[in-house]
This record gives C-alpha cells, structure tokens and sequence, in this order.
C-alpha cells in the first residue's frame, strides 16, 4: 500500500512555544497515522531548495501550511505556496491546508489563500489533530461505529435526490458540523447505536422486480426447449455444392498463377509506415561530426585545462582548484558544498552531450548532490539541465537565477557506480536518458519536455557537491543534432 505524502510548510523562528510545539506535534502524529511528512531544511541554499520542492511536491498529494506570524518575512515559504496553489489546478496535488495559528492576521494573507481548507487552532490541539486526519482520510473508523454513523446519518439528515446510501453517508461526513466538530462524542454515542430504534424514513427508491422464473414442482427440473432435429441430407448437399464452388475457383485462377514468373527475388523491405514494420529509433546515433570530445587522457594537473581535441574548458573548470586531472579522469572534488559548472566549445541551438562519470555518493533528500549536463548554456543564470541525484533523473530548467523541474522520473542511482548520460535538444523538445556504463544504452529516451525559453548555448558540465563528494569523470563529447 502505498503511503500518503503530505508537503509541510511553515516559517522557522519566533517567540511562541505554542506554535513550535504545535507544528512538531502534528508532524510526529501524521507518520504515526502512516504518511510520509516532507519538509524545509535551511541549510539548503534557495536554488537548492527550489529544486528539491519541485521534485517532492511532485511526488505528494496534499500541502499543508502552519500560518504564524513567521511567514510574512519568508518568501521561501510564500513561494512554496504559490507553487502549491498553481499544483492544485494543473498537477496531482489533492489540495492545498492552512491551519492559521493565533499569532497570524488572516487580513495580511493574500486573496488566493481564501480559496483553500483552513482551521483556526486556539489551542485545542486535539480537535485540530482530529479535523486534519479525517480531512486527509487517516482516521479510520471501525466497521460497526461506521455503519452506526451512516444509518444514523440517512436517517437524521435528508437526502440529496439521486443520492445512494454510501454517497449521502460521505457526502454528509464531510460537511456536517456534527461530525467535524464531535469526533470523539461520535463514537461514544453511536458505538452501541441501534438501528432498530429510530423511526422509520420515507425513502423512496426504484425497485427492479426479479426477474421471471419458471415454477418447478420439488424434484423436477424445468423442460428445456426442444432442439432443432438436425437433417443429414441437406448436409450433404451443402458440401457438395461447396466442393464444386472451390473446384471451379481453382481451375479459372490456375492459367493466371503459371503466367507469374518463376524466379521470384526478396520482396522489397517493409515500408515504415505499414503496420508492424520496424521503426527507426528515436535514438538512433545522430552525424559523425564532433563539436566536443574529451577523454581526460592527459597528466595529472590542477584545473581540466584543454580538452582532448584541443579546446579550452570554461567556467569553474580553469579557475577553481576543485576542479584537476587525475588518473585520466576529471575529477571534481570541493572542501565546501556548493554548486560548480564548466562549459566548452561553440554556441549552438540543436546539440546532443553525453557524459559517463562517476560520484562517489549520492545523498539524502536533505544534503543535496546531482551530476548534471547542460545544453544551450548562456550563463550562470540561464540554462538547461539533465541530472541524476541518487533518487530520480531530472530535466531542469534556470532562467533568470529561478529554476523549474521541467520533466521527473525516478531513477535510483548508487554511489560509486559508472553511470553515462545522454542529453539532447531540438528546437523546443528535451530530452535525456541514463544508464550503468557497463550496460547497454536505452533504446527510448526515458524523460522528455518542451521549453522555448533558450535557443542556443554552450554544453558541458554542472554538478551540487557536499564537502566528501568526488566526481570522476571519464569523458564528455557534445555532436550537433
């Protein structure tokens, strides 16, 4: 069974233990109901955690936001709700949850907020609990305290025209104060509730008759029709008139079978658009032209100096001492955690980059590590992005300093293992795939997205380290497309 995953969002610091101690509480009591809780890290850095939210949000179904006084100074938090809120309308995310907490003045929130489920907490942490896991269907209810409800419920409340039982029963649940406000009432009341003792509804329902059976005396059986008798004369005759049929067929299309040539060749190859012919793959090996090839078969130095066939590596590449040859590998490996980028060769719109590295280990959902390949590279701001983080393979987009997870799928990479990836844009279509370097190459491309925001660029390399990540990488070559 697969478990809920909630998004919970909310503002660090402040005065009130109250409130502290509230959002603490609530994340301990929704994993002991069975979800799975995901949340903000501030050691993240924003372009980090902006990545980090979109892949989970992704992968959640309902955001939920503790509303204190906290939030008016945290545009982390306001940014994670307006992507929530754009979720609700175009994602998979179920809903969207405020719970505004006394310090909170609902008349400084914005107007969007209105639109979505909030609970006032005044310090009845109980109730609110309650409220939530029953909204978030983590509250469960036993068999006969539920039936109890549900009869008490069509019998107290009135129907909606063309309503069932079941329907009315959840529809009521959900809206009734009675229900929202009286939880533990609710079961103390209705658990020895007998049906039996209420008056009898007016509950008027279409009734299908049975259907008609036949009245049998004990012991017989109902007298089946008779079959048809079946006559062997006209049997005969059917197949003999069917044989003559074929002989004629035969003796005026044998003169036009001998006219046919006797040596017959190969038949010419299937057309690709004929059913069942064999399509080219998609990822059929692009020219034999190189933009850029390195192998990093060069001494050992500090910084990746010039490439394989003699142009230069740009970027952190020649200017941060993270970057050196080492064991004809380029290697990447920083003493601070943070993000590094080199880039190489002309700037071009349609280009294809492959690059198999390995990464010594990748992280939690918390301390972030990726290794990436860029195409349409303009700077530090503007680009596109494949990668890998140990957990899913990523199309990213960075315009203007704010990055976007275009495409995800997951992908479970392992530290220390030799992984290739393929990254290639055409026009407005990006695609990308990995694999084990030991393995053989996909056929398909496994994640895909269009975007119009970058026409060109350069390709190279662009990773998230911590201070024990080592990357090796073993070569990188970019072909146009």
């Amino acid at each position: 069974m697969v478990s809920l995953r909630i998004w919970v969002s909310y503002a660090a610091g402040g005065d009130s233990s109250l409130e502290a101690t509230l959002i603490q509480q609530l994340i301990s009591d929704l994993q002991n109901a069975g979800a799975i809780v995901v949340t903000d890290n501030l050691a993240m850095s924003d372009e980090q955690f902006t990545l980090f939210f979109q892949r989970e949000l992704a992968t959640c179904e309902w955001f939920l936001l503790v509303q204190t006084q906290e939030i008016t100074h945290s545009s982390r938090v306001q940014q994670a709700m307006d992507m929530a809120l754009q979720q609700v309308k175009h994602g998979p995310l179920r809903g969207v949850l405020r719970i505004i907490c006394p310090s909170w003045d609902v008349w400084d929130e914005p107007v969007q907020w209105s639109e979505t489920k909030s609970y006032l907490f005044q310090g009845d942490y109980p109730r609110l609990r309650d409220k939530i896991l029953l909204d978030l269907d983590l509250l469960q209810i036993e068999d006969e305290v539920e039936k109890s409800i549900r009869d008490a419920v069509t019998v107290m409340l009135p129907y909606e025209r063309g309503t069932t039982d079941q329907e009315h029963f959840h529809t009521k649940k959900e809206t009734s104060p009675f229900f929202l406000n009286r939880p533990e009432e609710l079961r103390k009341l209705l658990a020895s509730f007998n049906r039996s003792s209420l008056p009898a509804r007016d509950n008027k329902k279409s009734i299908v008759p049975p259907p008609h059976r036949q009245k049998v005396a004990y012991g017989d059986r109902p007298v089946a029709p008779p079959r048809p008798p079946i006559h062997a004369g006209r049997l005969i005759r059917y197949c003999l008139i069917g044989g003559c049929v074929l002989a004629v067929l035969l003796l005026i299309s044998l003169p036009l079978l001998m006219r046919r040539p006797s040596s017959l060749g190969p038949g010419p190859a299937p057309s690709p658009t004929v059913p069942g012919a064999t399509m080219p793959s998609p990822t059929a090996s692009p020219t034999a032209q190189v933009l850029v090839q390195d192998t990093f078969q060069r001494p050992n130095q500090t910084f990746w100096g010039a490439a394989s066939d003699g142009q230069e590596w740009e970027g952190d590449a020649n200017r941060l001492t993270a970057f050196s040859i080492a064991d004809n590998t380029g290697q990447i490996a920083a003493h601070a955690a943070g993000t590094y980028s080199a880039v190489i060769g002309p700037a071009v719109g349609d280009a294809d980059v492959t690059l198999s590295a390995t990464v010594n280990h990748f992280a939690d959902s918390i301390n972030l590590i990726n290794l990436g390949v860029v195409l349409r590279w303009q700077d530090t701001n503007n680009w596109y992005k494949a990668l890998i983080d140990g957990n899913r393979l990523s199309i990213d987009r960075h315009m203007n300093g704010n990055a976007a997870v275009l495409a995800s799928i997951p992908f479970p990479a392992q530290g220390g293992r030799a992984y290739t990836l393929r990254f290639r844009a055409v026009g407005t279509m990006l695609l990308a795939k990995a694999w084990p370097s030991n393995e053989t190459e996909p056929l398909n491309w496994m994640v895909t997205a269009t975007d119009s925001s970058f026409v060109s660029g350069q390709g190279g390399v662009r990773v998230v380290l911590q201070n024990t990540t080592q990357i090796n990488v073993m070569s990188f070559n970019e072909i146009p497309v």
